[in-house]
């Protein structure tokens, strides 16, 4: 279970912002990433962060690590 399902949530939404997707495609693209897991694995960095910062850092894990589920 997330233990900062708040901050998940506020991510979520950051992202879905930047990239003007949709919630069903801004969830699709978090679990084909494991982009929850990053989340809950960098929280104590994360949270210190703005927006921007946070979605460049979602980018940057994406762009840098494979695929977690097809």
């Amino acid at each position: 279970m997330l233990e900062h399902l708040d901050f998940v949530i506020y991510c979520i939404e950051e992202y879905r912002w930047a990239h003007k997707l949709t919630g069903r495609q801004v969830l699709t693209v978090f679990r084909k990433y494991g982009l929850y897991e990053f989340i809950e694995a960098s929280y104590d960095a994360l949270h210190t962060y703005g927006g921007d910062s946070i979605v460049w850092n979602l980018d940057d894990y994406i762009v840098n690590h494979p695929v977690a589920v097809k």
